[in-house]
């Protein structure tokens, strides 16, 4: 029985149902593609009323999961801690984050008796435990990094390659910062052991061991916010994942950029946590105050060491500048790396920016009042230190690399929706364009192939007609403007077409072997990677396992990169239902909206996915009770 009335069963129904509605409207949006090639065909009316029962079905079922969970799990959990806390300390998150602090800061014991202060005893844990979990990841991904020696490869990991030692023009198309680094690896495989397959195999490793590294400061935080259970859980997970395993260990662009995105993720939660101030207050209101000191330097400076010179300041933070100087060049080194490693890892900086922009500005109202929240003073610093690293990484891009020879990249690739409702404009009514705009559409594109070219599931062959005339841009929008005014649910089918898959968990991605295939190009004669023909059955092999995986709960769910984005989307709006937790849902929704505007969603898809899958654990561990408001999940 339900010990709330029923309508507060139809509240939480109505509050689910926005989310329900966008992901039945893709599902039954792609049974439609699937069938017929094109959203608006068939019967409008059974389209309309089959996504409104599923959306119905769906909300409800999210309603009675919800419930569910706060009346088992989230009471039992609940009750455990009232059981084992100290009498008077009221502060579970506060415990969770000072335990993460003495395991990652290597300190020899808790500073004071749980009897007396609340701390919670390590049991003789200090670096084993995370040493642990990372051997233990690194032992299971080390058949996916040998078997396929020297490396699984991407197609632009191996031009970058190229350009890295010289062998093509090198451009901003692709970051030059990664082909550089293949390049140095490559070179030094060549000079120093005669091959070039060396230098491919000590990149994969490694980045596999960045990767672990990442992972596992990704599950002590996990831990620190939502308990072992959930800590345990992802370490099987990043383990046998064919998704993680895969893909990490593969040398592509989006691996390394997607392991510097979690790591800047994972170093600014505690400092975007709202729980942490709050935690603070009600333990110096208890006279706790060594819980307060242990958590602070986590949550406000994220300390590396057990003892630190503090300083208090009339809002009651706790201040340590050697540290605090130490955090911010941390975060500005993390944060340039982002925006080197891919050429969109500057709008997840920005977001970032205006969150920390926005926390300061509201604490700079607010710490003044009894109670108030942290001094404004991170988080001024942090949206200076951004702002700094936004500019000085504008300077490189706009300056330093134009310097050094190396051309800028196409602008196609930000247009690859419009380049695509073209297209499909030109394949339905090539009649219905007028002269004018067929010539200010073809100084664009070649308005007498993008009709033929057109794939709804990539827009690479169109964007390739791009004759290189940004100056002619502005009346291509206007030709795009008028042509999509005639005929918007044109536009409407090509751009859902074109990211449906992204979306619905029915459609079929190119799975883990195809994905992560050992085989590379080869297409430069100067570049030719050997793979050992005696590892062939065995890369056989690994294959078949990594596609038997990918069918066995839960590894399936976490493979369906469609019902992973969902989860991701679901958690991005929890955290704007809640107000002092809309920031940690800026670099996901950012990663998102990237998502949507990306080429193709066909085969290499799931490497696009790998910032949202990787931020995906620590934001919903970030969720988990109490932590982010008096609600939880």
């Amino acid at each position: 029985m339900l010990t709330k009335p029923i309508p507060h069963y139809f509240r939480i129904t109505l509050r689910e149902l926005p989310c329900a509605l966008l992901f039945s409207f893709f599902v039954c949006a792609g049974m439609r593609y699937r069938a017929h090639g094109t959203l608006f065909t068939g019967h409008p009316l059974t389209f309309l009323a089959l996504w409104l029962l599923l959306a119905l079905a769906i909300a409800a079922v999210i309603a009675l999961l919800r419930i569910a969970y706060k009346r088992v799990f989230l009471g039992h959990a609940q009750g455990r801690e009232l059981l084992s806390a100290a009498p008077g300390d009221g502060m579970p998150s506060a415990e969770r984050f000072m335990r993460h602090e003495a395991e990652t800061s290597g300190s020899a014991k808790c500073p004071a008796h749980p009897e007396r202060s609340g701390c919670i005893h390590h049991r003789g844990r200090r670096f084993d435990t995370p040493l642990l979990c990372a051997l233990m990841i690194f032992a299971a991904w080390l058949p996916y990094l040998l078997l396929r020696y020297p490396a699984a490869i991407d197609w632009d990991a191996y031009h970058q390659t190229a350009q890295g030692l010289g062998l093509e023009q090198m451009t901003s198309h692709w970051p030059p910062f990664v082909a550089f680094l293949l390049g140095r690896f490559a070179w030094f495989g060549i000079t120093v052991f005669d091959s070039v397959n060396a230098g491919l195999f000590l990149f994969a490793l490694a980045q596999t061991l960045l990767a672990v590294f990442v992972l596992t400061k990704s599950l002590l935080l996990i831990e620190a916010l939502a308990g072992k259970g959930l800590s345990r859980f992802f370490l099987v997970l990043y383990m046998l994942s064919p998704l993680y395993a895969g893909f990490l260990t593969t040398v592509v662009k989006d691996a390394l950029f997607s392991i510097l995105v979690l790591w800047l993720f994972i170093e600014f939660v505690p400092i975007l946590l709202p729980a942490a101030t709050r935690d603070v207050n009600a333990a110096m209101a208890g006279g706790r105050m060594d819980s307060a000191e242990r958590l602070v330097r986590h949550g406000a400076e994220t300390t590396g060491s057990a003892e630190c010179p503090a300083k208090s300041e009339r809002s009651g933070t706790i201040v340590c500048p050697a540290k605090r100087l130490r955090t911010l060049a941390k975060l500005a080194a993390l944060s340039f790396l982002v925006c080197i490693t891919r050429n969109n890892g500057l709008f997840i900086v920005f977001t970032l920016w205006l969150g920390c922009a926005w926390r300061w500005l509201r604490a700079g109202r607010t710490s003044a009042a009894p109670g108030g929240r942290m001094a404004p003073s991170l988080h001024r610093a942090l949206t200076i230190t951004l702002a700094a690293v936004m500019a000085l990484y504008m300077v490189y891009l706009r300056l330093w690399i134009p310097s050094l020879g190396i051309r800028p990249g196409s602008i196609k690739e930000a247009l690859s929706i419009p380049f695509q409702q073209s297209a499909r404009y030109m394949r339905d009514y090539p009649e219905d364009i007028t002269e004018e705009e067929a010539r200010l559409v073809d100084t664009v594109l070649d308005v007498n192939r993008i009709g033929e070219l057109y794939n709804p599931l990539l827009s690479d062959e169109v964007k390739d007609t791009y004759r290189e005339s940004a100056r002619y841009l502005p009346g291509y929008l206007k030709a795009w403007l008028s042509m999509g005014l005639r005929h918007p649910l044109t536009y409407v089918d090509a751009t859902l077409h074109n990211i449906y898959g992204f979306f619905d968990p029915f459609s079929k991605s190119r799975d883990f072997p195809d994905g992560v295939g050992r085989g590379a190009l080869n297409t430069n004669p100067a570049l030719q990677f050997t793979y050992p023909p005696a590892l062939e059955k065995a890369t056989d092999a690994l294959q078949a396992f990594a596609s038997f995986l990918e069918s066995v709960p839960p590894f399936a769910l976490f493979c369906n990169v469609p019902l992973t984005l969902w989860a991701s989307f679901y958690l991005i709006c929890e955290c704007f239902r809640r107000r002092r937790a809309r920031s940690l849902a800026l670099p996901s929704a950012i990663s998102l909206l990237i998502l949507i505007a990306s080429p193709t969603w066909y085969a290499g898809g799931i490497r696009y996915t790998l910032p949202l899958v990787l931020m995906l654990p620590v934001l919903l561990a970030a969720l988990r009770r109490g932590t982010c408001g008096p609600e939880g999940l």
